[in-house]
Parts: C-alpha cells; sequence; structure tokens
C-alpha cells in the first residue's frame, strides 16, 4: 500500500484493514465504489454514490470534484475491494483500488492510476 494526497493505492492481492466480521468473499459491480456503514451495529457494505466518487478521485488527483470524469473505463469494483482483473485503461495507467480513511464512511473506489504516479 502507498499513499497519495492521503489516499491509500492497494496493488493487486495486498490486504486491505476492514472492520471485523465484514465480509468481503463476494462479487457485485459497482461503478462507483463502495463505502462500509452500519446496520443494527454492524458493518456492512453500501454503493458509493457517483460525488462520492468525484469527492475521493478528486483529493487523488489534486483537482476540483467537478473535473473528475465520469465516462468510466472498464475499471470498477467487482468486489468491494477487487477491481476488474482486465480493465480497459489508458496506457501507462492500471486499474487500482484506492481507500479514503479520512472520509466517515470510508470510500473504496477502482480508478485507472498512473504506472509511477508522481
Amino acid at each position: 500500500m502507498r499513499e497519495h494526497n492521503g489516499v491509500q493505492i492497494f496493488e493487486p492481492g495486498e490486504s486491505v484493514p476492514l472492520p471485523k466480521g465484514l465480509n468481503v468473499d463476494f462479487e457485485v459491480y459497482s461503478p462507483f465504489g463502495f463505502k462500509i456503514v452500519e446496520i443494527n451495529g454492524r458493518p456492512t457494505w453500501a454503493v458509493a454514490r457517483e460525488e462520492v466518487y468525484r469527492k475521493v478521485v478528486a483529493q487523488l488527483q489534486g483537482i476540483k470534484p467537478d473535473d473528475v470524469k465520469t465516462e468510466l473505463p472498464n475499471c470498477h469494483n467487482v468486489s468491494p475491494t477487487m477491481c476488474n482483473p482486465t480493465p480497459t485503461c489508458t496506457f501507462n495507467t492500471q486499474c487500482r483500488l484506492v481507500v479514503s480513511p479520512g472520509s466517515n464512511p470510508p470510500i473504496f473506489v477502482c480508478v485507472c492510476m498512473p504506472v509511477f504516479p508522481g
């Protein structure tokens, strides 16, 4: 895991710290990622909305949320903590799971990232 602009970036196969008892062993699609919410005192997953996705990607890229492109390539969550293994990111980018731990709740999204982020 590395960090950029306060957002954590995970490589495929890296362990993502999660609350105890939170299930991640299922497939589900979300173009804008997931967030952890509490229902009846137990953590569970909820789909993140576009504005949340824009906020996380803007923080990561150091731009305004309105400047985030939402014409998404095939880089999306296939589970809350895993990205599509065969994305169509542009040249010199890779699909990576990013987590915004400073968000309340934490947000988990997949983003095409530069191979060598600056």
